[in-house]
């Protein structure tokens, strides 16, 4: 009887050390899966990026025509426009007005902007909202991912991007670089010299406090 109640005890100690192993290689497996799925989502948003902007941008005199005819005295918001065109990413949606939701939930709203004698005159360009209520990722991490993956690769292609933010109680604060084509290294800097740091420390200032956080982009 005493031998088999040792058994006994072993065995239960045995299968709670194997639960435990159990519980253990679930949660490494599950958050290993939730960063591949941030990793694919991110991919993909990236991916969708790229193709937009390379579509945009072959249309780009054409959208200056269209706003020097329509609305030269101002920007023309370009929503309606491309709606016609089949060129948004299967996974976004046009939103409300002249903003587009992009896989993730962020919005942004493209436009040929208006800037008589500036770099941006005639460009296209879009606020891009980093915090929103409807984005799928925290508006520091999305910052980061904008910046790396889009803002640098294609510093050749943008003449300036624009880092907002506006403290509660306070006025509106903003960082810029530039393209190559409109950087120097006295007044503006460029796109090219950004670092790791520089990247962090401007969105690390995307914080819940902001009441507004966002980059204007202009090709």
């Amino acid at each position: 009887m005493l031998g088999n109640h040792n058994q006994s005890g072993r065995s239960i100690f045995e299968m709670l050390g194997v639960l435990a192993v159990v519980g253990i290689l679930s949660v490494i497996g599950i958050k290993s899966f939730q960063y591949a799925m941030e990793r694919h989502r991110v991919n993909k948003l990236v991916e969708e990026y790229i193709g937009f902007i390379q579509n945009l941008l072959s249309y780009e005199t054409d959208f200056v025509k269209m706003k020097n005819r329509e609305s030269p005295e101002s920007a023309l918001y370009l929503v309606p426009h491309i709606k016609k065109m089949n060129i948004i990413p299967p996974k976004w949606q046009a939103d409300s007005g002249n903003f587009l939701k992009d896989s993730i939930g962020a919005q942004l709203d493209p436009h040929i902007r208006h800037e008589p004698g500036g770099i941006r005159h005639n460009k296209i360009a879009w606020n891009y909202i980093l915090k929103s209520e409807k984005s799928k990722v925290p508006p520091q991490k999305l910052c980061e991912i904008i910046y790396a993956r889009i803002i640098l690769p294609y510093h050749e292609l943008i003449s300036k991007v624009a880092y907002f933010t506006n403290e509660a109680g306070e006025s509106s604060s903003s960082i810029s670089e530039y393209g190559d084509n409109y950087c120097n290294k006295k007044s503006k800097q460029c796109i090219t010299s950004l670092t790791l740091a520089d990247i962090q420390d401007r969105c690390s200032r995307c914080r819940s406090k902001n009441e507004r956080c966002l980059l204007v982009i202009s090709f």
